[in-house]
């Protein structure tokens, strides 16, 4: 068979540059029978389909072709073969989602990020909301660790009215904060479950551990009873004191010392209150968070980074300012390619 192989490739080669493009074809498509698992075969009547500009079948030729090298353990192939595929027709996206799973396998975690964003966005524009939240739960899967493409994806499921969903999902977030101890934030996921509870049922949850947690921790009402009048006798009045004089009172720093004070000291508890006072300026505002992503990436605490970097894209989304926000998340991700919530936030926002 393989010198028929070798000559039936060899009259197809000459046909092609000939320009018969439909004979060549044909003669490829005899090789099919005896190795239908070959890609290189299906990748080469593919691109003959493509050169005489049959586009449709050039995409059926290309299909069969990576599915071959995706199954033979040619990744790398496949995505390339998946590649000519969008670039022929963008709109195919059941196509971006197998590149999303080639890349995903290979570990390229953000360009797998960025084409299942691309596919989940797809789904929801078009109402298919369980196909959507099916590839968002791809995405989280890429780093099951990550609670901020988790909560995300849970605040979609609610935003979206499947309520069972978003359970799960703020399970599995809660289960992250705990295991990192971080119980302020524990606290925020157990209040959206238990006001996600009241608006399935229409009632007020059940109070539970958590919530009577929550109740004892706050400090008990202290009540101060009044004392009876007393009726005071008349005193001798004391001898006149000279006049002291008024304590110094401390000037308060301006606003911008402030600022800078809180980063020196790593005061994040300060700079959300100064965020308060720097409600009416946007510009500033959205600079300061900026220093503080830095700061938290300097000191490898890319949880935190991450959280204030959610801050700056809320401001800069309701303040009109995404074009000065993509510098801070693309600093983000200079230091921390592989957070897949970062790519997210640059996909859906820029």
């Amino acid at each position: 068979m393989s010198s028929d192989k070798s000559s039936i490739i060899e009259k197809a080669q000459k046909l092609a540059a000939k320009g018969q493009i439909d004979k060549a074809i044909e003669e490829w498509q005899k090789l099919i029978a005896e190795t239908p698992n070959d890609g290189n075969i299906y990748n080469t009547i593919g691109d003959l389909h493509l050169k005489a500009n049959h586009a449709k079948e050039a995409i059926s030729a290309y299909l069969k072709a990576a599915d071959a090298f995706r199954g033979a353990g040619f990744e790398l192939k496949s995505i390339a073969v998946y590649k000519k595929i969008v670039k022929i027709d963008p709109s195919r996206i059941d196509v971006y989602e197998k590149l999303a799973d080639v890349h995903a396998e290979r570990g390229l975690v953000a360009n797998a990020a960025e084409d299942y964003l691309r596919v989940a966005k797809h789904y929801a524009k078009g109402g298919d909301l369980q196909a959507s939240v099916a590839v968002y739960r791809k995405l989280a899967n890429l780093d099951p660790k990550n609670f901020a493409v988790r909560q995300k994806l849970a605040e979609i499921c609610q935003k979206w009215g499947l309520a069972q969903e978003a359970a799960e999902e703020y399970g599995k977030v809660l289960e992250i904060f705990k295991d990192r101890q971080m119980t302020s934030e524990a606290q925020q996921v157990i209040d959206q479950v238990l006001d996600l509870e009241t608006s399935r049922s229409g009632q007020p949850p059940v109070e539970n551990d958590a919530s009577k947690e929550k109740e004892l921790s706050r400090p008990p009402e202290v009540i101060v009873e009044k004392a009876a009048p007393v009726e005071n006798e008349p005193l001798a009045p004391e001898p006149a004191s000279p006049p002291m004089a008024a304590p110094a009172v401390e000037e308060p720093l301006p606003l911008s010392a402030r600022m800078e004070k809180s980063l020196q000291e790593g005061d994040w508890p300060a700079a959300e209150v100064l965020m308060e006072e720097l409600r009416d300026q946007p510009a500033e505002s959205l600079a300061f968070l900026s220093k503080w992503v830095e700061y938290f990436l300097e000191k490898k605490i890319h949880p935190k980074a991450f959280l204030v970097l959610q801050k700056a894209v809320s401001l800069a989304e309701s303040e009109n300012m995404r074009v000065s926000c993509r510098s801070i998340i693309q600093s983000y991700l200079a230091s921390n390619p592989e957070q897949i919530s970062a790519h997210q936030l640059l996909g859906e926002n820029f």
